[in-house]
């Protein structure tokens, strides 16, 4: 049962990351879509670099989603209450 209350606090907390990552990525993709920040190569490349990083976290997110779900499906099927 502990197990089981673990798994779903991360699970939880897992996705309220992946919200927070998927509102910033769409802020920086406004932010990269505005012309102005083409006039500064540096600047631009900087958006580019920091998009970057956060689809590689919400990629790492949503694995972590994933087994966590898993994990929590397999928990739940495991419990003798379940059945």
């Amino acid at each position: 049962m502990k197990r089981r209350q673990d798994c779903q606090r991360q699970l939880t907390r897992t996705e309220k990351e992946i919200g927070e990552m998927e509102a910033a990525i769409a802020e920086l993709e406004c932010r990269i879509n505005d012309p102005a920040s083409h006039e500064d190569p540096a600047r631009s490349r900087q958006l580019g670099e920091e998009h970057e990083r956060l689809r590689t976290a919400i990629d790492a997110a949503y694995q972590t989603w994933e087994i966590l779900s898993s994990e929590l499906e397999s928990l739940a099927g495991s419990d003798p209450r379940n059945g």
